[in-house]
Order: structure tokens, then C-alpha cells, then sequence
């Protein structure tokens, strides 16, 4: 059984109310305290770390699920007074309440043997990380009377401990927020993280990123994602090439953003038939134009970090990586009197975004350097033409694995 029930009640009564705005009254959705005490639990078991919660859940879409049986819940939380004889009926109609308003998503697997999954939505992880507020120590005994930025210590709710996500730093919780971004919401907050020293130099504050996602979904309703992105990379490089911080603005202000694209959609369409660019190339032409070395900022809190991209595969890459990688190479090459093709970064940072996954096309390069049997073609290095000819005729190993190829390099640089 629970020991103690958590109701963020200002929260949950904000959230409501802007999500009815508008709305006819047949068309809202309401919840009660039993509603709010089902999710709260619900996203306790989907958040904690207890290893037996762990193993239960499956991934989809790289978005971890976690099994949540009724029977469970309805043991673990008596006050909730399901007495109906359709327990299951009843519980699982209040569930789905919670999915349709947009704070859970749902996963049915009949390959597990017909259990149901859950794993919370953004905007719900983000109402069980709201601070607790006006709750006070003294008059409240419920709570732990040591109070830190309005969220309680950890407890010892039930044998799993599934309280334990009150106790996540920022950077779990930031780690958890990206993870349920869609692909393309990935890629926006990449490009402003990107934008963020080009920013500071205009003098242009950028508070959080979290108003920006919100326009980004409010337009896609209305425009494709892709298109969206697109013209967000185009106002950039144009921007940044004429060092032009009113054209930056629009970028950094996400209600100019807003009020300002079907004029970007219109200039990325030009633009990109002027530059001969499509939806990849003007990607990895933002990238270098924005330079490495930026800045990450969703809630107001600033986390250091390089240049990362979205390979071919989906995966989220980090420059410095694509940087650690080129100079290995360089370095062993040299060792053979070979200095590597001059921009042989860009080619590579294209063809992950455009082609091929980003560890597969890296390997494949640290396989010719490893092997001896290749110490003839090293040539190929030291002109991109001649690379692509040598890949796409005479090289065909199929099973090459990244991490281990990579060590191995850096064994060879480090002893010579």
C-alpha cells in the first residue's frame, strides 16, 4: 500500500484550465482528485529506478514503456474506493481519460501476453516535476519536514521506493524531457542550442527553449514539420552570413517566430534555389556556419555541451565526436606520411546526415586503418573522390563494430 498520496494541485488546476480554454462544454475534460492520485502513481512506477520496475519494461520507438497491472494499482491505493464490480472497466476508463488529455501515452502488446504499457508525455513528466507550493511543513505532517526548492525528500512510499524520481537532478530530468521530444522537436532544440553563442553575441536573452517547442507544435497543426525546420535552418545561415542580428531575432523571439514564418517558408524556398540546397545539404550547411562550442538551455538553466546532430539512422550525435574521430585519423595517417583530404569532415557530417548511419560510415574508415591488408589503399585519404570510388567498388565487410575499431586506433596513435 502507498504510505502517502501526492496531489500538485495548482499544477494539475493550471494545466486543466488552459487545456479546457475554448472549448465547448461537451468537448472538455475535467479531472477529480481519484484521476490525479491514478496518475501520480502511474508516473511513479514509470519513473523510478527500482530494478524489478526496470525490468518489466519494453522500448518503443526508443521511448521506454514500463507494464502497470490494474490489480496494482487498485491494491496499492484502497482510498480510491473501487468497489464497481467492473473494477477493471472502471480504473481503465479513468486511465484513458489521462491518455486522452495528453499526460500518458499507452502501448497494448498481445506479443507480452496482453498487457497494456505506459510512459508519461512530456507535459506530464513536466507536471510531476512542478514545484510543490504552498504546502507547508509545519501544518502539513504528511510531508518530510525538510523542504528543497519545494520538493520533498525522498520517501520510502512502498517496497519499490517509487518516489524516488522527486530525487532526479536536472540533468536526469532533462535526459528524460528530450527523449519524449518528437524527431523533428530533437533537431529544433539542436539548432538553437547551436544559435546560442550567435545570440549572445546580439545581446538577444534567450531565457528556455520551452516557449520555442510550444510555438513549434502550435505551427505544426498547421504546417509540416520538416518545412518548419527548414526555414528556421535558412533564416539562420542567412543571418549568420550577413551578420545580421535583426534577422537573428526573429529566430531567438518565439512569437516573432511565430509571426514571422509563412514570410520564412516563402525566403527558405528562395533561398534554397538560389544556394542549390535541398532539406538535407542546408542542414549540414547550418551546422557549419554555426560552429561547435554552444550552449543547451530548456529551463532557464544553462548545460555546457558541443554541436550535436541527427544522423540518417535517427540518432543523435555529438560534433566533438565527429572532431576526436577525424583527428585519429589524421594522426595515424601522418604516421605513414599521408595528410588526410582537407574537408573530409564536412564530407563525412554530410553523408551521416544525408546517407548512411553516422558509427557505420566512421568504422568502415577505422577498419581500412586497422587492417593491414588495406595498407596500400591509405591513398584514398587524401581525396574524397577516390574515398567514395574505393567504398563503393571495393570494399564489402559487412559486421564492423565502431567502439572496438575505435579503441584499437587510439591504441596504435597512443604508442607510436
Amino acid at each position: 500500500m502507498r504510505e502517502f498520496i501526492t496531489i500538485r494541485q495548482k499544477a494539475f488546476y493550471e494545466f486543466l484550465s488552459d487545456y479546457n480554454k475554448d472549448k465547448p462544454k461537451e468537448q472538455q475534460i475535467w479531472l477529480d482528485l481519484k484521476d490525479i492520485a491514478i496518475f501520480e502513481y502511474i508516473a511513479q512506477l514509470c519513473t523510478t529506478e527500482h530494478e524489478k520496475i526496470k525490468q518489466s519494461r519494453i522500448i518503443i520507438d526508443d521511448t521506454e514503456y514500463t507494464h502497470i497491472a490494474y490489480k496494482k494499482i487498485i491494491e496499492d491505493n484502497p482510498l480510491l474506493y473501487i468497489k464497481a464490480k467492473n473494477k477493471a472497466q472502471v480504473l481503465g476508463n479513468k486511465i484513458n481519460k489521462l491518455v486522452k488529455i495528453g499526460l500518458l501515452n499507452k502501448y497494448f502488446s498481445q506479443e507480452k501476453g496482453s498487457k497494456t504499457y505506459y510512459t508519461l508525455s512530456l507535459k506530464g513528466y513536466t507536471l510531476i516535476t512542478e514545484k510543490l507550493e504552498g504546502v507547508s511543513s509545519k501544518s502539513d505532517r504528511g510531508y518530510h519536514s525538510e523542504m528543497r526548492g519545494g520538493i520533498t525528500e525522498k520517501l520510502d512510499n512502498s517496497k519499490y521506493n517509487i518516489d524516488s524520481y522527486n530525487s532526479k537532478n536536472k540533468i536526469e530530468r532533462f535526459k528524460y524531457i528530450y527523449a519524449n521530444l518528437s524527431f523533428f522537436e530533437k533537431k529544433l532544440l539542436i539548432l538553437l542550442g547551436n544559435l546560442q553563442k550567435h545570440f549572445e553575441t546580439y545581446n538577444l536573452k534567450v531565457n528556455t527553449y520551452k516557449k520555442h517547442l510550444e510555438i513549434f507544435r502550435g505551427l505544426s497543426s498547421k504546417y509540416e514539420e520538416q518545412d518548419l525546420i527548414t526555414a528556421i535552418y535558412a533564416r539562420a545561415i542567412k543571418a549568420i552570413k550577413e551578420t545580421s542580428g535583426s534577422q537573428l531575432k526573429t529566430i531567438a523571439n518565439p512569437n516573432f517566430l511565430k509571426a514571422s514564418m509563412e514570410d520564412l517558408l516563402l525566403e527558405a524556398k528562395e533561398f534554397m534555389e538560389y544556394e542549390e540546397l535541398d532539406e538535407d545539404s542546408i542542414e549540414t550547411e547550418f551546422y557549419f556556419m554555426a560552429d561547435v562550442g554552444t550552449y543547451l538551455n530548456f529551463y532557464g538553466e544553462i548545460d555546457r555541451y558541443s554541436g550535436e546532430f541527427i544522423d540518417k539512422a535517427g540518432d543523435t550525435k555529438n560534433i566533438e565526436t565527429l572532431e576526436e574521430d577525424v583527428f585519429l585519423m589524421r594522426e595515424y595517417l601522418k604516421q605513414s606520411g599521408i595528410e588526410i583530404a582537407s574537408n573530409i569532415k564536412s564530407f563525412l557530417l554530410g553523408n551521416a546526415i544525408e546517407n548512411v548511419k553516422y558509427d557505420l560510415i566512421i568504422a568502415k574508415r577505422f577498419y581500412i586503418l586497422n587492417n593491414e591488408n588495406y595498407k596500400d589503399y591509405l591513398y584514398i585519404f587524401e581525396d574524397i573522390d577516390k574515398m567514395l570510388e574505393f567504398f563503393n567498388k571495393k570494399f564489402s565487410v559487412k559486421e564492423i563494430n565502431y567502439e572496438e575499431l575505435k579503441q584499437q586506433l587510439m591504441e596504435k596513435v597512443s604508442i607510436k
